[in-house]
């Protein structure tokens, strides 16, 4: 059996119906072929419920301030969108199924950063009802909601989400889809190739800012705890990318990290 591919959505998709249907479409004819993990965001909806309840907008190196008690208009949302997911998919003749983080079976925890509030990372579990599905030919839809030890509900980068789904799952490959076609320099230029210590040096340098800093960061992680190239790229594309003829950035994992090639990962 062959390994799961995760796949990440999140951006400006999300805010388009048509868009998001279009991309649910393009998953689940790859799902047909392949066992796809879709993990996904939410970031348009979350603030716009965020506008509606007079709350303002923070972030810190792309990540969103969630106080604790803002988690609840953060888990309505996240959980509308993955409804809409799972409805566009199983519309495409495909089964899917939705669930958070912990109904998965992942364990998260806070991050170190206190001034982010309910933040959190995966930091352990199998992902035992998400393996189960993917065994019975079914898409798992995940939210990016996830649960602390104590129960806390924590809000979780999907880009990280991702890079911790694709790591305990064994993903041959983990893919981040966004509204851009890979990282580009201040010029505009794709960067086709980066390991995981180049892309520090790109945020040190400022070439990389904003919401793509979150994401290098979580695809670098990805990529030295799988010991897997890990894909950034636009999600208008999702065949193409996964066939390696659209323009992407791959990144690799660090050069002492690095390991010999697996036969069965996916090359693209």
């Amino acid at each position: 059996m062959t390994a799961p591919i995760v796949i990440k959505v999140g951006g400006a998709v999300l805010d388009d119906a048509a868009a998001a249907a279009k991309l649910a479409s393009d998953i689940a004819a790859v799902a047909k072929s392949e066992r796809i993990v879709l993990v996904h965001g939410g970031q348009g909806v979350i603030d716009r419920a965020f506008e509606a309840a007079g709350i303002a907008v923070e972030k810190i190196d792309g990540l969103r301030v969630s106080p604790a008690e803002h988690m609840g208009l953060v888990s309505g949302a996240i959980d509308a969108v993955n409804a809409e997911l799972v409805a566009f998919i199983k519309a495409a003749g495909v089964e899917a199924v939705g669930m958070g983080l912990g109904d998965a079976g992942f364990e998260c925890q806070r991050t170190a950063n206190d001034r982010l509030g309910a933040v959190g990372t995966v930091v352990g579990g199998a992902g035992e009802r998400l393996l189960s599905a993917l065994d019975a030919g079914v898409v798992p839809v995940v939210g990016c909601v996830g649960m602390g030890a104590n129960g806390e509900p924590l809000n979780v980068n999907a880009d990280d989400a991702a890079a911790g789904v694709g790591a305990r799952i064994g993903a041959r490959t983990i893919v981040l889809l966004t509204d851009v076609s890979g990282v580009r320099t201040d010029g505009g230029e794709l960067i086709e190739h980066l390991d995981s210590e180049d892309a520090e040096g790109l945020i040190g340098a400022r070439t990389v800012t904003g919401g793509m800093v979150a994401k290098v960061r979580a695809a670098a992680l990805a990529a030295d705890t799988s010991g897997r190239t890990v894909v950034i790229a636009s999600w208008a594309h999702v065949a193409g990318v996964l066939a390696g003829s659209e323009p992407c950035t791959r990144v690799s994992p660090s050069r002492s990290r690095r390991r010999a090639a697996d036969p069965h990962a996916l090359t693209i």
